[in-house]
């Protein structure tokens, strides 16, 4: 009697396993196609990735005079620029020079008061 329970327990298990082997070989063949499509996939994107590298060398030498232009006009906004701070620092040292010759005072720029009651700041 319980030989026969255990008979029939193990055939359920065993019947069981069968099904639970089916739908892991199953399982496999799925992963097994996604796989293969993403591996294709990849092999596509690879070469696509080729492709567009060779036509961007290729672009990039036909492009090249428009940015060394570029870079010669950024260039000489530069150096105009540079050039104008130039005479504007030779003015304002010729300014100071002026005042003190005029025996005027020449101080570093007024600092503003920090923000706050004013009678709490008298205090410190």
């Amino acid at each position: 009697m319980l030989e026969d329970k255990h008979r029939t327990q193990l055939r359920q298990l065993q019947h069981h396993q069968h099904i639970l082997k089916k739908k892991l070989r199953s399982a496999t063949n799925v992963n097994t196609m996604m796989l293969t499509k993403v591996a294709a996939l990849s092999s596509r994107q690879y070469d696509l990735e080729q492709l567009s590298a060779g036509q961007k060398s290729y672009a990039g030498v036909t492009d090249a005079a428009p940015t060394i232009q570029m870079e010669v006009e950024e260039r000489s906004r530069l150096i105009a620029l540079v050039k104008l701070q130039g005479r504007e620092i030779d003015t304002l040292k010729a300014e100071i020079n002026l005042l003190r010759r005029k025996g005027g005072h020449i101080y570093a720029p007024a600092q503003s008061m920090p923000k706050g009651n004013p009678s709490k700041m008298q205090g410190k």
